[in-house]
């Protein structure tokens, strides 16, 4: 029946996520869906963090970040993105964290190690990336390349709404990356070229927005 349907939303979205799950709910009022198309998660997104406009960027970061090949949205990628990105809230905080996050020239999304190691062939040392980690959900890593031209990868856990690289814990991501313990700091010398989010903040991009705004 719909409630033991509901009730395998409870599986994906967990207890931190109550807000995510009432969101997902308003897109599921005949019967749960495990994918939606991508407008009308918007849509139910919108409604849910009662937002009246919500700028194109913002959008085509939400969009680069939950929506797959198909225009869709699953249920399973919006809840990984919530561990990654939330808690979800009523306002426009998710939309800053994405856009802020999705703005910085070393962050290559939700990439796996092997994926990271290749993106650092052939760059010297210093050279860094940041990253989901696609091992643990809610978690990031950093993979840099060491003096001795040696790639390695740091986690960055996220606990308790904390951040923890090695034994060094911080209240934001920010200031994890911006602050980070000796070794990394020795590593995190130049963002890796390539990162797949650059186009969303060039000259290019921003003028078609603001053409699209002053017609």
């Amino acid at each position: 029946g719909i409630n033991a349907e509901y009730g395998v939303l409870s599986r994906v979205f967990g207890s931190d996520q109550s807000l995510g799950r009432e969101c997902w709910c308003r897109l599921c009022l005949e019967k749960v869906k495990q994918s939606v198309p991508w407008e009308d998660f918007l849509k139910a997104f919108q409604q849910t963090v009662n937002v009246p406009t919500i700028t194109d960027i913002q959008k085509e970061c939400l969009k680069r970040l939950l929506r797959n090949d198909a225009d869709e949205v699953t249920c399973e990628k919006f809840s990984q993105i919530l561990d990654w990105i939330g808690p979800l809230t009523v306002g426009t905080g998710l939309l800053t964290t994405a856009e802020s996050l999705l703005s910085r020239a070393d962050f290559f999304g939700p990439i796996s190690g092997r994926q990271a190691e290749q993106n650092l062939k052939n760059q010297p040392p210093g050279t860094y990336l940041l990253r989901f980690s696609v091992t643990q959900s809610g978690d990031y890593a950093i993979t840099a390349v060491d003096e001795n031209k040696t790639i390695n990868h740091y986690k960055i856990q996220k606990t308790n709404g904390k951040y923890v690289v090695g034994d060094a814990k911080y209240d934001s991501l920010e200031r994890a990356l911006k602050e980070p313990p000796p070794p990394l700091q020795k590593v995190m010398l130049r963002p890796c070229p390539g990162s797949p989010y650059r186009d969303l903040f060039t000259q290019d991009y921003s003028e078609i927005i603001y053409a699209s705004f002053s017609k």
